[in-house]
């Protein structure tokens, strides 16, 4: 069925009961797969008024055509209520798992209701089973994939999991699958809230039957290989030195966030350089059917050569929030954090931001010791940036007021500590600083889930002629018209990207012309890039829709005043901020959106929507 499997399986913990739906192809033709698919299933099945924790909350596991059949596509998505917005919230991991799903013979999963007591469902190709995880409730991530292995007697089972941020329900609790997170809006908290710890998953189907054009699709692959094999960011950058060799250069633009978004220029930036990052990689890990490898094995040593840590290396989001954030300048501490965050389930992202704002409260006298049970909270202290991770996740002492997320916290504690509350929407922004971009202003006021698919930074540093850029768009451009358009196109592409399960790190590498040859001769069909994009556009508007519906307009579009209104002192975007309200009217205008920011009746008739 035009490159899918056609099979969604709906599983209703409360009665645990579980039926196979057919997936129509007109919801394939115009949503494609993955996270499309995904949020018109939410859109139509879950009202308004369902709060994040009710069992008629839903979370939606699903993968795209592309998974696992062309180079760097073998990702999932994941969609239910955010317990942080409490809007429509989205996460999206690699790895081997969405593959996994595939071969088992499905597209997507529907979890709905609640179990009375813990479990897990196992997956074996046709058969569905839902298990008593008591046994397993309390283990981490790591341990909980590693014993289902063990007590189902297959190595190759793959597990997407909580850890125990999951079944603490704290609000940023992410979803984990092998070492790789579905970190934001909190999801990891929705999939506790149903006493579920674990979906297992074996499959032994072969994908590549699906294929509509086998022998051209071969040669397609081929071209797509040999384009990232080429291609200097996946190879000499996210190859070699994953996305944290980055830090150095993004810190050079102002980009990167110091002393929780306060500072432009730190001294400690020097100990995050790309080559000092080269020194600790032991080896190079990948997704599946990924040639990239922008995973990395660290292996820290002391001048004696004893190993202070061996495992996981953090993504360039994980080593900005754990490391300039929070002025903490010792590598060691980012990679023991990365780990602790990975095994107890818990957003990087949200968690350093909330951390850092937890220091700021400390440095205004808002946060004492009485409230910390003794714990100090200087900037860069590394031994309580450790022990807050832990109390997080344990929600323990001032751990339980932190594990509620920034927004939250902040209303807590009082003291006009809202007044310094870094979210949109309630959610914990991505660690790109749009006084460094101006046109990612746009990326964290109006998107759903505080993160930065739609990098436009990208379009700062090349040339995209294919997407209508002769030429990079300057930083700190004051042109509103231009800053719009580029947010549009990105939002688009990123719909499109993330409904094919395809990774981001390899859009604009694989040339849009071999990706539509490649997605056509999977499906039978014959897409041109403006109907692709097109699907992207429909996809995004339904998203704002779905906002819509639950009260979002123009009033939740917006930055907190430190991005706007407090330009850094130093650094490489000194003394700049973006005008979004300006950029805000012409963003509405291209979008075919009212003043307040509701898309129009025309908008939606033209992208064939659905109508309240």
């Amino acid at each position: 069925m035009l490159g899918m499997n056609g099979r969604i399986l709906r599983i209703n913990l409360t009665d645990k009961s579980g039926t196979i739906e057919k997936l129509q192809e007109d919801i394939i033709k115009n949503y494609l797969g993955g996270a499309g698919i995904a949020m018109r299933m939410f859109y139509e099945e879950v009202p308004p008024e369902v709060q994040p924790f009710d069992p008629e909350n839903k979370l939606i596991f699903m993968i795209g055509p592309l998974t696992g059949l062309l180079p760097s596509t073998t990702r999932h998505a994941i969609v239910g209520k955010s317990p942080l917005t409490n809007i429509l919230g989205e996460s999206y991991s690699g790895g081997y798992w969405g593959y996994e799903l595939r071969k088992a013979g499905l597209d997507g999963i529907i979890i709905e209701g609640k179990a009375d007591q813990p479990v897990f469902i196992w997956i074996n190709n046709g058969k569905i089973e839902i298990k008593d995880a008591a046994d397993i409730w309390e283990l981490d991530a790591m341990e909980t994939q590693a014993k289902l292995q063990e007590k189902l007697g297959d190595t190759k089972i793959r597990v997407v999991c909580i850890g125990q941020a999951g079944i603490n329900l704290v609000k940023y609790a992410c979803i984990m699958n092998e070492r790789d997170a579905a970190g934001r809006c909190g999801l990891g908290a929705v999939m506790g809230s149903k006493n579920l710890k674990a979906i297992a998953v074996r499959g032994t189907s072969n994908p590549k039957e699906l294929i509509a054009d086998k022998e051209r699709f071969k040669e397609l692959v081929q071209q797509a290989t040999k384009a990232i094999s080429e291609n200097v960011f996946t190879t000499s950058i996210f190859g070699a030195v994953g996305t944290t060799g980055n830090t150095e250069v993004m810190a050079a633009t102002g980009d990167v966030p110091h002393r929780y978004w306060k500072v432009g220029a730190w001294p400690g930036d020097k100990n995050f350089k790309g080559r000092l990052w080269k020194k600790l990689i032991a080896a190079h890990e990948a997704c599946y059917f990924c040639s990239v490898k922008c995973k990395k094995v660290c292996e820290l040593k002391d001048d004696a050569g004893q190993v202070l840590f061996h495992g996981p290396g953090p993504e360039y989001e994980t080593t900005a929030g754990f490391g300039p954030l929070l002025l903490n300048d010792d590598f060691l501490t980012v990679l023991r954090a990365n780990d602790l965050c990975n095994r107890y389930g818990l957003d990087t992202i949200s968690c350093s931001e909330t951390i850092g704002f937890a220091m700021e409260c400390w440095e205004r006298g808002i946060l004492t010791e009485q409230e910390t049970d003794g714990l100090r909270l200087d900037w860069g202290l590394k031994e309580s940036i450790l022990q807050l991770i832990e109390k997080i996740a344990l929600r323990q002492g001032i751990g339980n007021i932190l594990a509620e997320g920034v927004k939250r916290a902040a209303s807590i504690l009082g003291r006009n500590a809202e007044s310094f509350a870094l979210t949109v929407k309630g959610l914990e922004i991505a660690h790109h600083d749009p006084r460094a971009y101006h046109s990612m202003s746009l990326a964290y006021a109006v998107g759903t889930h505080g993160h930065n698919d739609a990098f436009t930074i990208l379009l700062s540093t090349l040339a995209r002629p294919d997407l209508g850029f002769p030429e990079p768009i300057p930083r700190h451009s004051k042109d509103p018209e231009l800053n719009a358009k580029a947010q549009k196109v990105m939002q688009d592409i990123a719909e499109v990207v993330n409904s094919l399960t395809m990774c981001h790190f390899v859009e604009g590498v694989i040339p849009w012309e071999v990706l539509l040859k490649s997605l056509n001769a999977i499906m039978g069909l014959n897409f041109t890039q403006e109907e692709l994009f097109t699907v992207g556009e429909r996809i995004f508007n339904l998203k704002r829709m779905y906002g819509v519906r639950c009260g979002i307009s123009r009033k939740d579009d917006m930055l907190p005043n430190r991005f706007t209104k407090e330009p850094l002192n130093d650094g490489g975007s000194a003394g700049k901020t973006p005008d979004l309200e300006g950029i805000l009217g012409a963003y509405y205008q291209l979008r075919g959106w009212s003043a307040e920011g509701i898309p129009t009746d025309e908008t939606i008739r033209r992208l064939d929507l659905i109508v309240d």
